[in-house]
């Protein structure tokens, strides 16, 4: 990246007598330059759709999520649960499943599971949100 940019720099500033020629390298390289840092501070932001399976546990305490693909168990105890919605990410086309709270005084939002389509993921968010919500009224 930054090799790509040095060189667009150094083909752009030969042409001296060339204001216009100049300014559309500087551009194009800042712009490269720009855009592939933000791919590598927020790759989640710009990654393609993998499709993931995730395994949602619901018990009377706890909501348990298990990501098959990476062996990882992850749990959200249902009285530090204020939302579960499905969002549709910023630049890849699918949707994902979040889960929001506060857990030791501090907010979180935790992405459960990733799907193509945004409606399948917002059914699946309002019935958790309803057995969520119905265990916390009925204690």
């Amino acid at each position: 990246m930054a090799a790509f940019s040095t060189q667009c720099a150094i083909i752009g500033f030969l042409h001296l007598h060339d204001i216009a020629w100049n300014a559309m390298w500087f551009s194009f390289a800042g712009i490269f330059s720009a855009v592939t840092l933000y791919a590598l501070l927020y790759p989640h932001r710009v990654g393609t759709y993998v499709p993931t399976t995730s395994i949602i546990c619901l018990t009377d305490s706890s909501v348990t999520v298990i990501d098959v693909e990476c062996g990882r168990t992850r749990s959200f105890a249902k009285g530090e649960i204020s939302l579960v919605k499905a969002m549709r990410c910023d630049f890849a086309r699918c949707s994902r499943l979040v889960v929001s709270g506060r857990r030791h005084g501090r907010h979180y939002r935790a992405i459960i599971a990733m799907y193509a389509e945004l409606p399948p993921l917002t059914r699946v968010a309002e019935i958790l949100n309803q057995s969520v919500f119905l265990e916390i009224r009925r204690s």
